[in-house]
């Protein structure tokens, strides 16, 4: 088969198209008999569904010295169909598919380019992302569902590493617009990729978006693309890649104002328990900056505005990220005033009262959860937020707050008596609890005053949850078993974190404020805990920002005895 052949061939289907044909190369070889079709690779594969288009796209080989003759050609033909884009969308399609050993130090989609015209390129982009949309995995469930939300493209961001070798295709199709598609990528261009496309190239290739300031005043306006725009700043912070240079402070204000669309997945998803440790990186570490400075501004003003946004919050899942800014190197807690403390206690009575009374949702045998949309008792952060519970109580909980939180605790005590999930809730719960009661040395304060309640908050526990919790707890393993060395495989049990607390303390000058609830459990334990016989068992490591502020200090450190 000469260059020529192949080209009268090629000629002849591009002109009778009249769509982008992304399989133009296996349309290409089904012209020529079987036993001519030695140019032609990977056009034999069957159907598979992680191939973006069904099947391989297949190669067509160019030897080196058919090279030149191939690129005259190819000129004449682009020529000829200068003004049919969808002509030149065929063309392309095939010159991304041609291989041979010129490759390595000739690039042919430049030379498309060159001949196709620098102001035609944005047409040609356009008529290829909207054939893209329409094809693209169009043979699977990938696009079914409608993606509005930020939870929504942050779901599609997890999904995008599926795509494989997909991203190839797209990035080819990107390189007709941009030399540079990690450090930014022209919204304009963007705006007209569906969800799947802009996940994968995000997500998988790390491609970067790039607006003029007046462009993202005007999108954030609008609205519509503001979900998105949150979830990709999550989505890049947590990467290699730079954040863009449109990422300030007002911007993060924005979207984190309009709180139910952006602001909640930004808390959640960048100061939450969402994460993991280490040493973040610059991006991480930016948006977080970012993200902190507006939840300070938000704490220390007791505005109608605020309250009204606090009033909005969720336990536990926004709480966590509201607490790690009350931490080391964080806002001071005696910055905050009353009436914003108040509205943060409630905030939490009113979430453990919102999981009771959804027992039977969160239990429901069609249900696929057990509990709230973020527990984990063993997490550092999860954690802080208890310690912060702790402080709110003692420092601003009155009669009537601390008798609902009285009130909660018998309805746990309730449900340790149901069947085995409605149990276990009751000890995650109770657990929650006991954890908060045992947080005073995560927290430095001049204070003794500010333990004036612990009695009462003690004397509460132990007449509503502690003696089904302890009998519960002695089931296990780790708290009989003098021999067992409190992990489970590589992770530490969950089943020792209150055991642990109780160590802690007894080895803390706070021990004899707990005489109430230790003098308790000693009555009701019948196995000895491992910290009533001293053992030896590894205590839960601290994560980074442990401890509240509630020094009135100018110092703004939380951890360090003053």
């Amino acid at each position: 088969m000469t260059i020529q052949e192949l080209f009268g061939t090629i000629q002849g289907i591009v002109n009778a198209g009249n769509e982008v044909d992304w399989l133009i190369v296996r349309k290409l070889a089904e012209q020529f008999p079987t036993d001519n079709r030695e140019r032609f690779s990977f056009i034999k594969e069957e159907e598979r569904i992680d191939e973006p288009f069904r099947f391989n796209q297949g190669f067509v080989t160019i030897e080196d010295v058919e090279f030149d003759e191939f690129k005259s050609l190819l000129r004449k033909v682009i020529q000829d169909n200068s003004e049919n884009l969808t002509a030149l969308g065929n063309l392309f399609v095939l010159q991304n598919r041609v291989s041979g050993p010129y490759s390595e130090n000739e690039d042919l989609t430049e030379f498309f380019k060159g001949e196709v015209g620098i102001d035609r390129l944005p047409l040609l982009f356009e008529t290829l992302m909207k054939s893209l949309n329409e094809q693209f995995f169009a043979h699977t469930s990938i696009d079914r569902d409608t993606v509005l939300t930020t939870d929504d493209w942050l779901k599609s961001f997890g999904h995008s590493a599926m795509a494989g070798r997909a991203h190839e295709v797209l990035v080819a199709v990107l390189l007709l617009i941009s030399e540079d598609i990690q450090n930014g990528v022209d919204f304009r261009y963007v705006r007209q990729m569906k969800p799947s496309i802009r996940a994968v190239l995000c997500d998988f290739w790390g491609m970067g978006i790039s607006m003029a300031p007046g462009e993202v005043q005007a999108v954030i306006t609008e609205g519509k693309e503001v979900p998105f725009l949150a979830a990709y700043l999550i989505d890049r912070s947590k990467g290699r890649f730079a954040m863009p240079d449109w990422m300030a402070l007002d911007r993060i204000r924005d979207m984190f104002l309009d709180w139910k669309r952006t602001g909640k997945y930004l808390l959640e998803q960048v100061l939450g328990g969402r994460q993991g440790y280490g040493t973040p990186g610059v991006g991480q570490q930016t948006l977080s900056n970012f993200v902190r400075l507006v939840v300070s501004e938000v704490l220390i003003s007791d505005s109608a505005d605020s309250l009204a946004w606090i009033d909005g919050l969720e336990f536990p899942a926004d709480m966590i990220g509201v607490f790690s800014c009350i931490s080391e190197d964080g806002i001071a807690y005696s910055s905050i005033p009353v009436p914003v403390k108040q509205r943060l206690f409630q905030v939490v009575l009113r979430g453990i009262k919102q999981i009771l009374g959804e027992v039977d949702v969160f239990l429901g045998e069609n249900e696929g959860h057990e509990g709230p949309s973020y527990w984990a008792l063993s997490d550092p952060k999860f954690q802080l937020m208890l310690c912060g519970l702790l402080v709110l109580y003692l420092d601003v909980g009155d009669g009537d707050s601390r008798k609902q939180f009285k009130h909660l605790c018998f309805e746990i005590k309730f449900l340790f008596y149901g069947a085995y999930k409605t149990s276990s809730l009751a000890k995650r719960l109770a657990e929650m609890l006991l954890l908060t009661v045992l947080s005073a040395d995560e927290f430095t304060t001049e204070s003794d005053e500010l333990f004036s309640g612990l009695d009462i908050l003690q004397r509460d526990i132990v007449d509503t949850i502690l003696v089904p919790y302890v009998h519960e707890i002695e089931r296990e393993e780790e708290i009989w078993n003098p021999e067992f060395e409190g992990v489970v495989g590589m992770v530490r049990s969950d089943n020792l974190l209150v055991n642990d607390a109780l160590a802690r303390i007894k080895n803390s000058v706070l021990f004899s404020k707990y005489n109430i609830l230790f003098t308790a459990i000693e009555e009701i334990a019948v196995a000895r805990w491992p910290y009533m016989d001293g053992r030896k068992v590894p205590f839960r490591e601290t994560g980074p920002g442990k401890g509240v502020n509630t020094s009135l200090k100018k110092k703004n450190r939380m951890n360090k005895s003053e």
